[in-house]
């Protein structure tokens, strides 16, 4: 419980230095979001270094469809398995296996990256219990927070589920 309760509030934290840092810098709110991550990250030729953590999930590869779809985007995928050659993306610049409950990993992987979109996470009604689901969910995404960090990766985005909600007897909702 108290590790949740670090996670979000160091969650909030990384949410209020962006918006704050974007008032500061006079960003304009109706500038998609994407749009405004370029503005304030890319330097001039260059393309923002995006990695997206679970981005051979289905949220993943959306995200990382939208990333390439826009063109100012290096964008590198990390997961637990990498996808068949078939199944790969000719346009993603890396493909990372990688846990999200190794820090050390995930410190070696954000190395130079801008932005961090994190939408690795796992289900109970994968077969996993309800101990393992936590471990990748909130420790891995503590594992993400702390290499963000170290990295002095400028921008985390995470992402959730409903799916990923406890119901409050000690169990996981589906």
């Amino acid at each position: 419980m108290w590790t949740a309760l670090l996670i979000g509030i160091v969650l909030f934290g990384l949410l209020l230095r962006i918006v704050t840092s974007q008032k500061a810098s006079g960003t304009k709110r109706h500038v998609p979001f994407l749009r405004r991550l370029q503005q304030t990250e890319k330097c001039e030729g260059k393309k923002v270094r995006a990695l997206v953590t679970g981005g051979s999930g289905s949220l993943g590869k959306a995200i990382v469809r939208r990333l390439l779809d826009d063109g100012g985007y290096e964008v590198h995928s990390l997961d637990l398995s990498i996808p068949d050659e078939k199944d790969r993306n000719p346009h993603v610049s890396s493909y990372l296996q990688t846990d999200v409950t190794n820090l050390d990993d995930l410190v070696t992987a954000f190395d130079g990256i801008d932005a961090v979109f994190h939408t690795a996470a796992t289900l109970p009604r994968l077969g996993l219990t309800e101990e393992e689901c936590y471990r990748v969910n909130v420790g891995g995404t503590t594992n993400v927070v702390t290499a963000c960090t170290r990295c002095h990766v400028s921008r985390l985005i995470y992402t959730s589920s409903g799916s990923a909600v406890m119901t409050g007897k000690g169990s996981f909702s589906n």
